[in-house]
């Protein structure tokens, strides 16, 4: 008898956690005013979405088409979870942003663990970025910078390869 009780509590906490989940998620869509009201400042001007089109980017390393899901943020750093596409392969991310400075052009670095999947196998490769980006209107940024990744080979040395990164990328 116990177990089905202990069962059936933890799925309405699941349950409960989940609505606490969506108030946050979505931000201002469908809440009341008073809840609206409730909501920091910060919560309300950074997105928590991202999702990017361009010549590799600087979350999701290899990819054309790109999305990340923040999932802490304060002023300056970042936490974030996200994936990609190129023609051929897939990546998945899991990363730190950090803002150098809040001027026009917001400086910042990237440090993350790469998941590569793609016609040459699978592997985890540690990721490095350095860039810029601007606002340009809304919820549309433009990034520019240099992403480095060390590709690890159990056969061979590793390799340290450096590529440029340029994309255009929408916060929601």
């Amino acid at each position: 008898m116990k177990t089905p009780l202990a069962i059936l509590l933890l799925l309405f906490r699941f349950a409960s956690a989940q609505e606490t989940i969506a108030v946050i998620e979505f931000e201002g869509i469908s809440i009341s005013q008073n809840e609206d009201k409730s909501l920091t400042k910060q919560e309300k001007e950074n997105p928590k979405k991202y999702v990017s089109v361009g010549f590799l980017d600087h979350k999701t390393g290899f990819s054309f088409v790109g999305f990340a899901r923040t999932l802490k943020q304060t002023e300056k750093h970042e936490i974030f979870v996200g994936g990609g596409t190129l023609i051929a392969m897939l990546t998945t991310s899991l990363g730190w942003k950090y803002y150098f400075n809040n001027a026009p052009f917001h400086a910042y670095s990237v440090l993350a663990i790469h998941g590569i999947s793609g016609m040459g196998g699978l592997g985890l490769a540690p990721f490095v970025s350095l860039g810029i980006e601007k606002h340009l209107i809304k919820k549309l940024y433009f990034n520019l910078g240099v992403n480095s990744l060390i590709r690890v080979y159990s056969s061979r040395q590793a390799d340290f390869v450096v590529f440029p990164a340029i994309n255009i990328n929408m916060r929601y």
